[in-house]
């Protein structure tokens, strides 16, 4: 399974979280050894992948809320936060599919 790469936003959040951890470098040495480094590489990738997509969710259900196309979210955030089009469009479709719903 081919993972997408990280957006530069993505690579930055990535690099502050790495950071982060490497005060607690002695405890992954602890559990992990030699592949310390390599955890904790892996672990911020995916924290870093999981922050962009929780903050749009919020954002994007108040543009949605305020009338904004789907045209214009993509637009809105493809430029900012990742290039990955379809992943936008799927928190849209997830998050208009939620409301419909919650009509019936």
């Amino acid at each position: 399974m081919k993972e997408r790469s990280l957006t530069k936003g993505e690579e930055k959040q990535k690099e502050r979280i790495v950071k982060g951890m490497k005060k607690a470098k002695g405890d992954f040495k602890d559990r992990y050894g030699d592949e310390a480094k390599s955890v904790m590489y892996a672990t911020a990738t995916k924290l870093a992948k999981e922050d962009i997509t929780e903050g749009m969710e919020d954002k994007i259900e108040k543009d949605i809320d305020a009338g904004m196309s789907t045209d214009a979210i993509i637009g809105k955030y493809a430029n900012k936060r990742t290039t990955n089009t379809d992943e936008i469009r799927k928190i849209i479709q997830r998050i208009k599919f939620k409301k419909f719903k919650g009509r019936n």
